[in-house]
């Protein structure tokens, strides 16, 4: 099916305050080695006429980081759901840690733990309202507030301030 035929039965799915109804979730992860206003990114392509006068500095090192779980609705926000570092987000976790503690409505997000087996089973079950994978429009944050708001917002208030480890945040 066409993105634009899903953004449509989406839409029509939502329309007339159905929206009310529904949550939007998402994770994301946050990277402490970004804090303080210390870690400017730009991104350039290697066409472009300043390329070579740019100083490339790549970091081959994981950074210190972590999951956070969040989700936004009419009513208002989740509360976040911080990820231990190391933890492997499977069904399994997402089931038992994120679905069972916080949603109600929907899970709207394509992930592969959002559509592994046991979860849409847990959520037919016990009748949770979802949208299929086969409606959701993947690769489109445009269309998950998570993505493009919430996400981008708690980022840069952590950015703000220098924190070295989970423990301080």
């Amino acid at each position: 099916m066409k993105r634009g035929q899903r953004s449509f039965q989406l839409y029509r799915r939502l329309a007339r305050g159905r929206y009310k109804k529904f949550i939007t979730t998402d994770e994301a992860w946050f990277y402490l080695d970004e804090t303080g206003g210390r870690r400017k990114v730009c991104y350039i392509k290697k066409t472009d006429p300043d390329y070579d006068r740019m100083i490339i500095q790549q970091n081959t090192s994981r950074p210190k980081g972590f999951i956070v779980w969040g989700g936004v609705s009419s009513q208002g926000k989740t509360t976040l759901r911080f990820v231990a570092p190391g933890t492997k987000v499977n069904s399994n976790y997402y089931v038992n840690k994120v679905l069972k503690p916080f949603l109600t409505q929907d899970l709207p997000h394509l992930a592969p733990s959002h559509t592994a087996k046991e979860t849409v089973s847990f959520l037919n079950k016990n009748k949770i309202n979802y949208i299929k994978p086969e409606e959701w429009m993947p690769g489109s944050p445009d269309a998950a507030p998570t993505d493009y708001s919430m996400w981008e917002y708690l980022k840069q208030q952590l950015n703000k301030t220098y924190i070295d480890s989970l423990d301080e945040l």
